[in-house]
């Protein structure tokens, strides 16, 4: 990859730049397993529910591995290195947001697994709910690869990262009273709340990504 010294200080930071770029990669993969997940869910089909949670915690497994790789690299640097603590605070936010994905994941397979499933207005909230975490990652996504080539673009993208989770604050506002409001078993009403807890919880972790991701582009601007 060839990361262009306007966007990029130090060897320190391309390594490290690369290495989240490959995590940021791997959520991308998992959010698009979980979006799979909740058609099966919403359409009361329990076909492929296992396999792809399965999937999904293989990734994870993975992401865990280049999270490891970038904190013993940071590790080695040293003390000495500039914005140490805010790659490490941007690396945590975005595992914490492969975690909440996992999370959300694992709730859809026990619920389809016991034949839990919303209905019909609800699941297509989900939908909604789980496309408004898609526009943010992308949102973030393409920040953090904009910071190897142009740091002011960086700075710009990140802002589209809070229009995105403010869209998605309002699409759980509404889903949630949905689902208080709706005539369906405590027990469901419970797991679609965690479900949605779960997703809400990684766009908020995108959104601090976003922040941490904008502190480091601004020391950099001219």
């Amino acid at each position: 990859m060839s990361l262009a010294p306007e966007g990029i200080g130090t060897i320190a930071d391309q390594k490290i730049l690369s290495l989240i770029q490959d995590h940021v990669r791997k959520v991308g993969e998992q959010i698009r397993e979980l979006i799979v997940a909740i058609d099966r869910f919403s359409n009361h089909s329990k076909e492929d529910a296992k396999t792809i949670y399965g999937r999904l915690r293989k990734l994870d497994l993975e992401a865990e591995n280049l999270k490891k790789q970038l904190y013993e690299y940071i590790s080695k640097v040293g003390l000495g290195m500039i914005y140490r603590e805010d790659w490490v605070r941007l690396a945590i936010n975005i595992d914490s947001m492969s975690d909440y994905i996992v999370s959300a994941a694992y709730r859809i397979y026990l619920s389809s697994e016991r034949g839990l499933f919303p209905p019909a207005e609800i699941a297509d909230d989900l939908k909604k709910l789980a496309e408004g975490l898609l526009f943010t990652y992308d949102a973030l996504r393409d920040s953090i690869f904009a910071y190897s080539i142009n740091v002011n673009k960086a700075v710009e993208l990140c802002d589209r990262i809070d229009v995105e989770e403010e869209k998605v604050d309002e699409i759980r506002r509404l889903l949630d009273l949905k689902i208080a409001e709706s005539n369906i078993p405590i027990v469901v009403i419970l797991q679609l709340r965690d479900i949605v807890y779960a997703m809400e919880n990684a766009v908020d972790y995108m959104k601090k990504a976003g922040d941490d991701l904008r502190i480091i582009a601004l020391h950099r601007v001219r």
